[in-house]
């Protein structure tokens, strides 16, 4: 009788090793990741009300009347035409009726991008017919310390991104 076995292949214990090898390669890897996520969240933020900002300004230019972009505070913005005749807006983003302003689109930045916030200065952003900027205009795209910031020039209403240091995020 032949009693040697051929040994092929791997044991149990040594694909276990294997497997807790992997998931603790694993579980770095995750925690690194997060980072990257942020990132992503806030560029695709930026790149939205950079999109919106653009559209409001080439509106404004095609249908021959006033366009804005406003933050109605908790990261919420909204694209608002037909200025009321006694030249004001209505605040906020849910029209009240006393302007005659129409609301095109709502964008709430936090469901989109989770933990992005937005500010302004001032809270809109007014493109006139001749593609100008009613005044100048900054926002700031933010999550913990990754931040962007989106500047309109008053004189020539083009738009521009930057990077920014953020000490603190609201």
């Amino acid at each position: 009788m032949n009693t040697e076995r051929s040994q092929q292949g791997f044991t149990l214990i040594e694909l276990m090793i294997i497997i807790a090898i992997l998931g603790i390669l694993l579980a770095i890897a995750a925690l690194n990741a997060w980072p990257i996520v942020d990132k992503y969240r806030v560029n695709g933020a930026i790149r939205q009300v950079f999109g919106d900002l653009q559209m409001a300004k080439l509106s404004a230019m095609k249908n021959n009347k006033n366009w804005v972009l406003e933050v109605d505070g908790n990261s919420v913005y909204c694209l608002k035409n037909s200025k009321g005749p006694n030249g004001g807006w209505d605040n906020g983003c849910t029209v009240t009726g006393t302007m005659d302003d129409t609301v095109v689109k709502t964008v709430a930045i936090t469901s989109e991008y989770s933990g992005v916030n937005i500010t302004s200065n001032p809270v809109r952003a007014e493109f006139q017919p001749d593609g100008t900027c009613k005044t100048a205009y900054t926002m700031t795209v933010c999550k913990g310390t990754l931040g962007k910031q989106i500047q309109v020039n008053l004189f020539t209403g083009n738009i521009k991104i930057n990077n920014i240091t953020v000490t603190t995020c609201p």
